[in-house]
């Protein structure tokens, strides 16, 4: 019995998901890094 050709749809599906989880989560970090840059440029602006 072959595990492998049995396994390797759910290897692919958990490698993509994982993939996917990884470049939202730099999305997100890189949004909030831009929003609190310019949340800084702002507050110093203020002064």
């Amino acid at each position: 019995m072959d595990f492998s050709a049995h396994t390797t749809p759910y290897v692919l599906t958990a490698y993509a998901v994982s993939l996917f989880a990884l470049a939202v989560l730099i999305v997100w970090r890189v949004r909030e890094f831009k929003k609190a840059k310019r949340e800084e440029e702002r507050l110093g602006e203020r002064d």
